[in-house]
């Protein structure tokens, strides 16, 4: 807080209201006592900054990678998931005469496979994966 919206906002508590009892209307007077500022100033010292909007955080939160969450809370780098990542060509077998493949965002071979195979990715035409999918194998496609 600067020191200008501070001294602000001890003026404005210094005054006093009191309403007129003959007109109804809000009058100001000298204000309260020595304690009455200190309770305030104190008050206003413990207050936290503005943490912005809390619903907002919360539903960021919710969509965040739990491990990078934890990484956070223990102090270190979180990883992010666009970081050294290449794409990689997934091919499979699904039954006696069908290979088939597909486009994968990855940071290494193995895990382009199981993203495949977890359904995290999904076919051309938003398929998923065939339950006879076999004979996995990922190269790097360089476009």
């Amino acid at each position: 807080m600067k020191r200008s919206q501070l001294r602000q906002l001890v003026l404005e508590a210094m005054k006093g209201y009191t309403k007129n009892p003959e007109t109804g209307e809000i009058e100001t007077t000298q204000g309260g006592t020595t304690n009455d500022f200190m309770n305030i100033l104190t008050r206003i010292a413990k207050q936290r900054p503005e943490q912005g909007d809390p619903v907002r955080g919360n539903k960021i939160l919710d969509k965040a990678n739990p491990d990078n969450v934890a990484r956070i809370s223990r102090g270190e780098k979180p990883i992010y998931e666009q970081e050294n990542q290449q794409t990689y060509l997934v091919s499979f077998r699904v039954g006696e005469d069908g290979d088939d493949d597909a486009e994968v965002k990855a940071s290494s071979p193995e895990q382009a496979i199981e993203k495949l195979k977890s359904g995290e990715v999904k076919l051309a035409y938003g398929q998923n994966l065939p339950r006879l999918a076999r004979s996995f194998s990922a190269k790097v496609l360089n476009k």
